[in-house]
């Protein structure tokens, strides 16, 4: 469930300031219910420590693993949008 929203606030090319800490957010309110739907779903005894050792160790290598990838100059842009200037230019002298 909070994945794809992690991966999409930081591979967004404009206001990664803005979108990352909301997805943090976001994150962090599911991993707080994530335990109570567990024991309602199984009727077992609720082991909150361990739901939030795995979501944070989880968070923390998928969020390390894209900031990786954006240093390496990777972003998402809109189907038919221009390349970024740098990249015209890096494109340009290769040719």
């Amino acid at each position: 469930l909070f994945v794809l929203p992690l991966a999409w606030a930081t591979l967004v090319q404009n206001r990664i300031w803005l979108w990352l800490p909301l997805s943090i957010v976001y994150i962090g309110i599911v991993a707080v219910i994530e335990p109570s739907v567990y024991t309602t779903v199984t009727r077992e005894p609720d082991p909150e420590h361990v739901f939030y050792l795995v979501n944070g160790f989880q968070v923390a290598w998928i969020l390390a693993s894209l900031l990786v990838v954006r240093l390496c100059g990777y972003r998402m842009v809109r189907h038919g949008a221009a390349p970024l200037a740098d990249a015209n230019r890096v494109t340009d002298q290769l040719t």
